[in-house]
């Protein structure tokens, strides 16, 4: 925190003399508060590391699983794939303008579901349906190309594409961690925001094996996803809980220091 204070920035090259690093003045608590200031630190960057840890793991066996060579290597290497376009399997839809006064006026248990991606996508909740079932939505704005299971009733804001398949010969919730991989790729980034319109999610071609095998994947997919996912909601709050303990440390650290200069001010 103070080193950076002490850079001469004034050279070409930005330096910290070893002069000026030695002339540094630094206060300190006492050794036990250090300590636990420390222990937190630490405990932060091992959460962090964790976290990143969980959602690799999760990606690694959900891209294994959907593989077909690996499909072939664990159901038999004769499982026959039928490639298909979204437009072919799905009913396509977009959901509607939902303002947020629209959601305070009308309060209800049916949630909305926006281009947003924290909160599972949730803008609000209100008493209208306009979906009722197993669908798939997708963010066609902002953070585009994310992809959501969804299953009950639910609304969509026009930033949020609706999917609803109608081929006998796909699973839903299959289908949904097979665009979680392929639909990021088909994100159009060139303009100010970045979007994946109905026209390209029409378009995007994929391969399935037969549907029991669907079922099974997408059944150890689910389970795993909900493991990974009740695994790391926990980290979030073991985070918050040591940014309150840093917080008293922090305020404990500046009421120390301002005692340590009115005392001084009062020797002088």
């Amino acid at each position: 925190m103070e080193a950076p204070k002490h850079v001469n920035n004034a050279c070409v090259i930005p330096n910290l003399t070893l002069k000026k690093m030695r002339e540094i003045e630094l206060d300190f608590p006492s050794k036990k508060i250090q300590e636990k200031i420390a222990t937190i630190l630490d405990t932060f960057t091992e959460l962090s590391a964790e976290l990143r840890e969980r959602k690799k793991q999760y990606a690694f066996y959900r891209d294994y699983l959907l593989n077909q060579e690996n499909i072939r290597k664990i159901y038999g290497a004769n499982i026959p794939f039928e490639t298909f376009q979204v437009k072919d399997i799905c009913e396509i839809r977009r959901g509607r303008a939902i303002t947020k006064a629209y959601i305070r006026n009308n309060p209800g248990e049916n949630p909305v579901y926006s281009a947003a991606t924290t909160n599972d996508g949730e803008l609000g909740r209100i008493k209208d349906c306009d979906f009722d079932g197993e669908y798939i939505t997708w963010t066609t704005n902002g953070y585009a190309g994310v992809v959501f299971y969804r299953n009950g009733k639910f609304n969509a804001s026009q930033d949020c594409g609706v999917l609803k398949v109608k081929n006998k010969k796909i699973c839903t919730k299959f289908l949904s961690f097979l665009l979680k991989i392929e639909a990021p790729k088909f994100v159009h980034n060139l303009a100010s925001r970045p979007k994946l319109s109905q026209k390209v999610m029409a378009e995007i071609e994929l391969s399935f094996p037969p549907l029991e095998i669907q079922e099974k994947i997408a059944d150890i997919l689910f389970a795993f996803e909900k493991l990974c996912n009740d695994l790391v909601e926990g980290i979030p709050a073991e985070v918050e809980m040591r940014k309150k303990q840093l917080d008293y440390y922090q305020n404990f650290l500046f009421n120390w220091v301002q005692e340590q200069k009115t005392q001084l001010e009062q020797i002088m």
